[in-house]
């Protein structure tokens, strides 16, 4: 009996400390993300005005100077609500974008995390590079990515992850938008630019 106990008890000191060592980071003041694309007249950059989410780092990652090789994220995710987009060029294009990404139906652009890890040590305050693996959704349909980011502490002990991705529109079923009845025409590939700030709450 008290074998058992003293199991029970060890189990959930156990718990506790996994549990202790994690730190909830949240989307923070700061976070931009931009959208680039091309079309046959001109290029064109579509402003992100809202992200939400949050991601679990690891204890040993929060706390400076003790960054080491390894998954430094335990879960996470980040939502876009379509409608905040803004495509520089007035309502039209605007209305553009929410209907390339059917928003009455789809309204978020999600990211699921399934994996972060920093493959090589920083030294002090430099930056260092970071994997990230999940599921992007948009569109009604979810794919696999894979980002490669360049990860910095700042003083105040919050991250700003920084990277660009590359995305064909048509791989998630969308249309590229086209204008004036199809004589202005969007390229397939756009680039999401990415300025992510994570403040510990």
């Amino acid at each position: 009996m008290i074998r058992s106990l003293c199991t029970a008890l060890l189990i959930a000191l156990l718990s506790w400390t996994t549990a202790s060592a994690q730190t909830l980071y949240r989307v923070s003041d700061g976070t931009e993300f931009f959208v680039d694309g091309t079309s046959n007249i001109h290029d064109w950059t579509a402003t992100v005005g809202t992200v939400e989410g949050s991601f679990v780092i690891s204890e040993a990652y929060a706390q400076k100077g003790k960054l080491k090789p390894g998954t430094a994220f335990s879960g996470g995710s980040l939502s876009i609500p379509v409608a905040s987009l803004d495509g520089g060029k007035g309502e039209t294009m605007n209305n553009k974008i929410l209907a390339a990404f059917d928003a009455p139906s789809h309204p978020n652009i999600r990211f699921e995390l399934g994996e972060a890890t920093v493959a090589k040590l920083p030294q002090g305050d430099q930056n260092f590079p970071v994997s990230v693996s999940g599921q992007l959704s948009m569109a009604g349909q979810t794919h696999p990515v894979t980002l490669s980011l360049t990860g910095s502490r700042q003083a105040d002990g919050s991250y700003r992850f920084t990277g660009k991705h590359d995305i064909l529109m048509t791989s998630f079923g969308m249309e590229p938008p086209t204008a004036l009845f199809g004589q202005i025409a969007t390229g397939d590939k756009v680039v999401i630019r990415i300025n992510l700030v994570l403040k510990g709450s």
